[in-house]
């Protein structure tokens, strides 16, 4: 084995140019396995590498050009144009290994948007030529391929009076997806379904009943469990936005048992496609309904997806899948025997938070804020201190809730009080003071509401030092409140805690473990009697 083919076999071995020619030298002779590491070498090259096997290219035949026109279609950019025309005139090679290899590469870099409009034509125009001479059918194939990922109406054109294959069946949901990207796609929640609809609720764990809450009775809520409350939306979709607590929204489509031999991207189809789904896609949807498949069990599934974009296009041409610029996501369970879907309006935007224009490290998730302010509660008197401001996602949400007094936050953080104030401000929060200051030894007068979340600092605390800092901190706050005041706030050490409220005569009035992504805290409301 000659050593530079050796050296090539080394993953961390990049040739210089004087090693790169004669790696060109050597692709023609070598065998399949050793051309495999050859053109990885060079591929690691880059650049050099390029225009070594662009010049080499031109003079060589079967095997060796294709072998060069690997490495040219895996290093080849869009600003090439000497490039990408030496792939198109390979197109009309004799040899089929060396259209192949040229229509991969076009396709390659129609898939990564690599060519422009201009070009696109062209190459277009080539692959339909090299179509028309196969001969061999995986040849065609390779091509249809190609087109699927460069091609525009023409193609599609051509591909639709093939029969049915994996392979144009691709090609042809490809297509469709590229030539709707002008057309309009978007989420309108002014929008409202001719009739109730089922809309689901997704919190984190925990923030269940405070959710179902602030729903109030306006959803007619049918079901709470782990992780989310059902509800019947009649109203416009934007309605939905009046909870603060839900981390997404989906419209339930199916919760069934697959038939025993039913096959999976069929029967995702055939939901996608129902009564219950076109309900939802049509009401809230302007322009053409956009989708991707989201397998909830994990995986691409990519032959499944594309299997099942076929069977909908089929039905209803007007869904077109598009995982990347889809303005919905079908999200997908095939596990134990059931199938179940949601529907996702994933354009939707969500002007909940929009106020957050700065963040800090372990701040507030501002779904949580807003379930410590709906546990602590509003009232127009309440002087309310947020001891932990963080990034001031607690004393935005109280102002949200109601009218207020005053509000104080403090931090040790300069970063933390320049993120709160920046917020604040973005939320046009008024009557409001920052400090940086302990929570330890801040004085705050009149203080009827506490709202903090400190158990996001365990991922920046460490052990019992956290312990030590709530536990004075429970002292401090039962000092500050006045009589009838409240506390809302998250603990992650609740034995240690509870013992601490206690002993300074603060009254649990209200306990929920809450998922705080990684480890659970205790949402509570302590008020001092």
């Amino acid at each position: 084995m000659s050593v530079l083919i050796e050296k090539a076999r080394n993953k961390q071995f990049t040739p210089g140019l004087k090693d790169g020619r004669a790696i060109v030298h050597l692709l023609g002779g070598a065998d399949k396995d050793d051309a495999t590491h050859l053109v990885r070498a060079l591929v690691r090259m880059g650049e050099p590498a390029l225009r070594l096997c662009l010049e080499a290219s031109r003079g060589t035949e079967g095997v060796e050009r294709a072998r060069l026109l690997e490495v040219v279609g895996k290093l080849a950019k869009s600003t090439d144009s000497e490039a990408r025309d030496s792939l198109i005139g390979a197109l009309e090679d004799t040899t089929p290994r060396v259209v192949k290899v040229a229509a991969r590469a076009l396709g390659r870099l129609g898939a990564l948007g690599a060519i422009d409009a201009a070009s696109k034509s062209i190459v277009e125009k080539a692959l339909l030529a090299a179509k028309d001479r196969a001969t061999a059918r995986d040849l065609e194939e390779t091509v249809i391929e190609a087109l699927g990922k460069v091609g525009g109406k023409a193609a599609l054109d051509v591909i639709a009076t093939e029969g049915e294959s994996r392979v144009t069946t691709r090609a042809k949901v490809m297509l469709v997806r590229e030539l709707g990207r002008d057309e309009e796609s978007t989420i309108d929640p002014t929008q409202k379904a001719s009739g109730p609809i089922d809309v689901r609720f997704h919190c984190r764990e925990g923030l269940e009943k405070i959710l179902l809450e602030q729903l109030g009775g306006r959803f007619r809520a049918k079901r709470m469990d782990i992780g989310f409350v059902d509800a019947r939306l009649e109203d416009v979709l934007s309605t939905v936005f009046v909870a603060r607590s839900f981390t997404m929204i989906t419209f339930p489509v199916c919760d069934r048992a697959l038939g025993a031999d039913e096959i999976v991207s069929e029967a995702v189809a055939r939901e996608i496609t129902s009564a219950r789904s076109r309900a939802v896609l049509s009401a809230f949807t302007r322009g053409r309904v956009r989708y991707r498949i989201e397998w909830k069990a994990g995986g691409h599934r990519r032959r499944e997806v594309f299997d099942t974009a076929a069977r909908v296009s089929a039905i209803d041409p007007a869904l077109v899948n598009d995982p990347t610029r889809s303005t919905w996501e079908v999200g997908v369970l095939d596990r134990g025997g059931r199938l179940r879907i949601e529907l996702r309006p994933k354009a939707l935007v969500d002007p909940r938070f929009d106020y957050r224009v700065a963040e800090v490290p372990a701040a507030s998730h501002p779904t949580i804020a807003a379930a410590i302010v709906h546990v602590g509660g509003a009232r127009a008197h309440d002087v309310v201190w947020d001891p932990f401001v963080g990034s001031g996602m607690e004393l935005v949400e109280r102002a949200r809730s109601g009218p207020y007094e005053r509000m104080f936050g403090t931090d040790t953080s300069p970063s933390a009080i320049d993120a709160a104030r920046q917020n604040l401000a973005s939320a046009s929060v008024q009557k409001v003071t920052l400090e940086k200051t302990d929570a330890l030894v801040a004085r705050i007068p009149n203080v009827t509401l506490i709202i903090t979340n400190p158990p996001m600092g365990r991922r920046i605390t460490r052990g019992e030092s956290l312990d030590k800092l709530l536990v004075p901190f429970v002292t401090h706050a039962a000092r500050t409140l006045v009589t009838g005041g409240r506390m809302a706030w998250i603990t992650p050490s609740p034995r240690d805690t509870d013992r601490a409220a206690e002993r300074a005569k603060l009254e649990i009035a209200q306990a929920s473990t809450v998922d705080m992504g990684g480890f659970p805290g205790v949402l509570q409301l302590l008020v001092k009697r």
